[in-house]
């Protein structure tokens, strides 16, 4: 209640127990007509509408949580628009290589070794930025990070060799790593007590949705403006999910 706004001790109380007791309330008049419409409609369809039901709500639960908090929303912003800008590389990176490499070279070969790279930097950034971050400070090191990775993806958008391209997918990768271990540290941290499993559930769906959308918006931007423009609107997109931390999460506690 505090968090939502009342400020004064007897209030909060107060409208606590009105909380708790309309829950009570609610289930007393309720269970018997849900356990009627069972009886007519059948039991197996009834526990589907209920939990549907009951999904939706915390659903809602879950973005009151998130909307009432500004830093959670910059924190939520941050982590879409890095799944989706990463994400648009992955149906343009084999044709943009191809481009890159004569016509009798293994394109595939080479493309894997790109995918390889960047998934050992992230895999090496995560643990190592998340542990500077522990100790300097995870906001501090998500910014950094996040901007290291938009200046990352830039440069990929001019290269002309596939060896350079393998260097910037290193450097990419390593810096998206450390991006998603800070920001998750400091989603852990500035959720609201006792709501975290909520927020961090509402995390994943945002990313899955992130992820389902990034490649689609590459393969448009890839077809209607060549395929150097997804790197360089990763960057961008990179760039505006770090002025949201810079604007909307000025520490680390709740």
């Amino acid at each position: 209640m505090q968090e939502l706004g009342i400020t004064d001790i007897k209030a909060a109380g107060l409208w606590a127990g009105l909380v708790t007791s309309a829950q009570a309330v609610s289930m007393a008049f309720m269970a018997p007509a849900w356990g009627a419409l069972s009886d007519r409609y059948g039991r197996k369809v009834m526990v589907m509408r209920a939990t549907f039901a009951w999904s939706v709500v915390m659903i809602f639960r879950a973005l009151q949580l998130v909307l009432t908090s500004r830093a959670a929303l910059a924190l939520f912003l941050s982590r879409i628009l890095l799944r989706m800008g990463s994400g648009a590389l992955g149906p343009v990176l084999p044709l943009f290589v191809q481009t890159l490499l004569p016509a009798t070279a293994r394109v595939a070969t080479v493309t894997g070794v790109i995918s390889g790279v960047s998934a050992l930097g992230s895999a090496a950034g995560a643990p190592l930025v998340g542990r500077w971050g522990d100790r300097f400070g995870h906001r501090r090191l998500l910014l950094i990070s996040s901007v290291a990775a938009a200046l990352c993806f830039a440069p990929q958008a001019l290269v002309r060799d596939p060896w350079a391209l393998v260097f910037w997918q290193a450097a990419s990768g390593f810096t998206v790593g450390g991006t998603i271990s800070t920001l998750t540290a400091l989603l852990a941290r500035l959720s609201p007590e006792g709501h975290q499993g909520i927020v961090f559930g509402l995390d994943a769906s945002a990313v899955s949705g992130a992820n389902a959308l990034g490649p689609m918006v590459g393969a448009v931007l890839a077809a209607g403006l060549g395929l150097r423009s997804p790197f360089l609107v990763a960057a961008g997109v990179i760039a505006i999910g770090t002025l949201a931390v810079t604007l909307g999460v000025h520490d680390e506690r709740r």
